[in-house]
């Protein structure tokens, strides 16, 4: 399918620079400068103004992230529509025979205030990145903690406070690319009093995170007839030529889901500082629902994501080509085989309350060249738990994709899965993290994986990265918000090597982060 091009903009990238150092000599540089969208047709230019320096001592506490839980949705019903012949593929699953070496493990960061943490992970030759709601850190892969900022907007200090937001940050997503050794931060923020939406970036100047990043804020607004519709649950993957932007696309007045925006910009100029033009297709059918990116090496031609709606053995690719300056996108479906659709709880020890698994929607993706792999949560058939089901295609003829295999993981024999996710190697093994609990055990993280010789659709057997050490108890009752996104990445030096982030619960009942890397045998 293609879709028509319906909106231009411009932004002003570059002159907005956040220097981060060490704890014990924090660095927030800001520019004035004429940040925002500008039509096609105005000038652009920036105004640059006096810099003033901010320091962080060395553990000197923060103010507390004071916030509200993120809305929640309705997910949207299904739609009647045509669909492909369902896949009789075997499901492969979990051989628990085949171990999974943790290699190392440390905490990360803690409870903001805010629910759920999302956490996010960024992967360099020497260090890594963090980001939840609504913090960003740097650490060693060694563990050590070489800086930590609030994401904003309204700290002293914070990130993105050159751009003077109100409102609330949320959905961080972290990619590396490894083409030009950047380390790529996506955030959202919205203001319900001043009806606002935007789409921030923040770039790195190289691989290391301790130092300099340009800054992008994008106005992200859909005005549709009487409708204002403000972007959740968005995606960033980064090509040859384009950093590219997914979102669901909610209303402001009646909260339902009214479609999902794709936007492109030139990856060139917002790695470079300069004024950046980008490019939305806005998609209002109703025929899909979070479109997860898979980021690859950063040197591929077109972007590709994944989406799962609306019918239970269908998997719709999406292929986004952004090319002087326009932006198609193309869509392909195929047929998987059904899985029913999770609870909208599952258990864990020491409560009542339950674990939000979140819904069907796929909640990670990942590339190796023409192949893509997904993942959501979904029942087990002829049984009441939850598995992180997960497909790979192969998309080298777009037209006509090829299902490779189709797997189930749990983190043990008898638990629920929640939060999961995978990323390739640059072998072609699959790494996956995954949350787990049951009744009789609290919310913990797994790693595990599959070698490309495996037996298709099997991962080794899981191998626990940290459990929490009692049950979750945040801000609600009932069904409390979990994940919802975990992360995972490949080692950019070291092959066959990945790392990961989770949540687990503290003595408090609060969450913490987690991260860890591991090796599949």
């Amino acid at each position: 399918m293609m879709i028509s091009v319906n909106r231009i903009w411009w932004a002003l990238a570059g002159a907005l620079m956040v220097s981060t150092s060490s704890l014990q000599a924090q660095e927030v540089r800001r520019l004035r400068t004429l940040a925002g969208n500008l039509p096609k047709s105005a000038s652009v230019r920036a105004v640059v103004g006096k810099i003033d320096t901010n320091r962080i001592k060395s553990g000197l506490a923060r103010p507390k992230t004071v916030g509200t839980p993120r809305p929640e949705h309705e997910l949207p019903q299904i739609k009647s529509r045509g669909r492909l012949k369902t896949a009789s593929m075997r499901v492969g699953g979990v051989r628990w025979e085949d171990e999974t070496k943790v290699v190392s493990s440390f905490s990360g960061l803690r409870a903001t205030g805010y629910l759920p943490p999302d956490p996010a992970l960024s992967v360099g030759p020497t260090n890594l990145v963090i980001a939840t709601n609504t913090d960003l850190a740097g650490y060693s892969k060694a563990g050590e903690k070489l800086f930590e900022m609030p994401l904003g907007p309204d700290q002293a200090n914070s990130f993105f406070k050159p751009f003077g937001l109100q409102g609330d940050l949320f959905d961080p997503k972290l990619v590396y690319d490894a083409s030009a050794k950047r380390h790529v931060l996506l955030v959202l923020h919205r203001s319900e009093t001043k009806k606002q939406s935007s789409i921030l970036l923040a770039i790195s100047d190289d691989e290391d995170p301790v130092g300099t990043w340009n800054l992008l804020k994008m106005d992200s607004l859909v005005k549709q007839e009487k409708e204002s519709l403000w972007v959740d649950y968005a995606t960033v993957a980064v090509t040859r030529d384009a950093i590219v932007v997914t979102g669901n696309l909610y209303d402001y007045e009646a909260g339902d889901w009214s479609g999902v925006i794709y936007r492109a910009l030139p990856k060139d100029d917002a790695y470079a500082g300069k004024p950046v033009r980008w490019v939305d297709v806005l998609d209002t059918s109703g025929d899909h629902f979070t479109v997860q990116l898979a980021q690859g090496d950063g040197g591929e031609e077109f972007a590709l994501g994944a989406s799962y709606a609306f019918a239970d053995d269908l998997v719709t690719f999406h292929k986004l080509v952004y090319t002087d300056g326009n932006l198609q996108v193309e869509r392909t479906e195929i047929g998987v085989p059904e899985a029913a659709r999770p609870p909208r709880g599952i258990p864990m020890r020491g409560t009542d309350d339950r674990i939000d698994p979140c819904g069907f929607r796929l909640i990670s993706s990942s590339r190796q060249g023409h192949r893509l792999a997904t993942l959501h949560v979904m029942k087990e058939p002829d049984s009441d738990r939850t598995s992180a089901r997960w497909y790979e295609a192969d998309l080298s003829d777009f037209e006509t994709p090829t299902l490779v295999q189709v797997g189930s993981i749990t983190g043990t024999r008898d638990s629920f899965t929640s939060a999961s996710a995978l990323a390739f190697g640059s072998d072609g093994s699959l790494g996956f993290v995954v949350s787990a609990s049951s009744d009789d055990t609290y919310p913990a993280v797994y790693v595990t994986g599959r070698l490309a010789s495996d037996p298709p659709g099997s991962v080794a057997g899981p191998a626990e990265l940290r459990s929490s050490v009692r049950h979750f108890d945040a801000f609600e009752e009932g069904v409390e918000r979990w994940g919802d996104y975990f992360s995972v990445q490949a080692d950019p030096v070291e092959a066959g090597l990945f790392w990961a982030i989770g949540e687990t619960a503290d003595e408090s009942g609060s969450w913490v982060t987690w991260i860890g890397s591991f090796r599949l045998r």
